[in-house]
């Protein structure tokens, strides 16, 4: 019967109707949840350009609907400040906001590509700044990505090793 579950000693498994798919290792079911801590300091220089974060991103599928927060430990000079936003595959809705604890200010109802604007830098070696939001996909797979640069051209800017990423695939309207 459809949704019966099994222990066979080995395996966790699930019956989808058609097949014994593996609950412990994913079976082809996909793992709906993504965990990443970055492992390196990434700079930029006297940029206003965004550019791919190099390790905070995520695959999402055709028409699947994800929910995500990206910690980021930011270190930038007071006169560059810092600018995010997030990108996903053509035909994606993004909905997402920016929190600056210690500036005491956030963004929010931001779009896939939209930028947040002037989210302040004061030079501290572990500023924290959290991006959260929701992206339902259209019909083309591909990923999804934290960007992010400068607000004004000066020094360098750093996203330091330990910035994280958490996100969960939506299973439906209560997930």
């Amino acid at each position: 019967t459809s949704g019966t579950l099994r222990w066979t000693g080995l395996d966790f498994e699930g019956y989808d109707g058609f097949n014994w798919r593996s609950l412990t290792s994913g079976g082809g079911l996909g793992i709906p949840f993504v965990s990443k801590t970055k492992t390196v300091d990434e700079t930029v220089t006297t940029s206003t350009a965004f550019q791919d974060d190099d390790e905070l991103f995520f695959a999402i599928g055709a028409n699947e609907t994800w929910n995500f927060r990206f910690v980021v430990q930011g270190q930038s000079p007071a006169a560059a400040d810092f600018k995010y936003t997030i990108t996903a595959p053509s035909g994606a809705t993004c909905t997402f906001g920016v929190g600056d604890f210690e500036g005491a200010m956030s963004v929010a109802n931001l779009g896939c590509g939209v930028t947040s604007g002037l989210i302040p830098g004061n030079g501290a070696a572990h500023d924290m700044y959290e991006i959260t939001g929701s992206v339902s996909n259209g019909s083309t797979s591909g990923t999804v990505r934290l960007q992010w640069a400068q607000q004004v051209a000066s020094g360098s800017s750093f996203v330091r090793a330990g910035s994280s990423l958490e996100a969960s695939r939506s299973i439906g309207a209560s997930s």
